[in-house]
């Protein structure tokens, strides 16, 4: 995914967070405009009722959408850093040993997903390739940011299935999956004294994650086996 800013607060009214050190001199104290990139880590399992070509499933999955750190540097021409790309703060130049600024770190979306799906399938006759086209609505449970916050989901598909056997079909195709919603109440960020041992205490704020119309979403491929019983 492109870079999309992440501010502080609600609406219209929402400031700027800023990149923290250490990082390279393209990103020290810039507008922290994190990247997004999907994870292996997905998966998921449905139920549901076929028939006349019409498919409707109840499914759950889980989705990992990380911080993309690939051009972040420990210093500037120094060795990757991609843990860097987490790190935000409130104001230009922070740094983690500035204890008067609250910091967050975002580990990105981490989402547990409950759909009602419902497909059309296209007949093509003779030949055991199917191709199909679905979408589907639910609710998100998306832990982002220290906190866990429940949004609507959606989802479009498109793809092909292909008979094994009678009884079992494989499939692969596209899917788009967002959530509406691009604000998160009661985010966590933090504030880290000097002292020995050090004193953490937490701040809850409203964190605004831009995106197309208020929701966020990635496009992805998946793949699967179906069983006809």
């Amino acid at each position: 995914m492109s870079e999309k800013e992440l501010k502080l607060g609600s609406g219209n009214s929402a400031a700027s967070l800023f990149s923290m050190l250490p990082a390279d001199g393209a990103k020290t104290g810039t507008t922290y405009k994190p990247k997004y990139k999907s994870s292996l880590l997905a998966g998921g399992i449905a139920a549901g009722y076929t028939m006349e070509g019409i498919r409707a499933e109840f499914e759950v999955f889980y989705s990992n959408l990380g911080v993309d750190g690939s051009d972040y540097k420990a210093s500037a021409g120094g060795a990757d850093a991609p843990d860097n790309a987490k790190k935000f703060g409130k104001k230009t130049g922070l740094t983690e040993a500035d204890t008067a600024n609250a910091t967050g770190i975002n580990d990105g979306f981490k989402s547990i997903v409950a759909m009602v799906n419902a497909y059309y399938d296209v007949d093509l006759s003779e030949i055991p390739v199917t191709p199909y086209v679905g979408a589907g609505v639910g609710v998100s449970r998306t832990t982002f940011v220290g906190n866990s916050h429940y949004k609507l989901a959606y989802q479009a598909k498109a793809g092909v299935s292909y008979a094994v056997t009678p009884e079992i079909k494989v499939y692969g195709g596209y899917r788009y999956f967002g959530m509406y919603g691009a604000e998160f109440k009661d985010s966590v960020m933090k504030h880290t004294t000097a002292a020995t041992p050090p004193v953490v205490t937490e701040e809850k704020v409203v964190l605004q994650q831009d995106g197309l119309y208020g929701t966020l979403g990635v496009h992805g491929i998946e793949a699967g086996v179906m069983f006809h019983f």
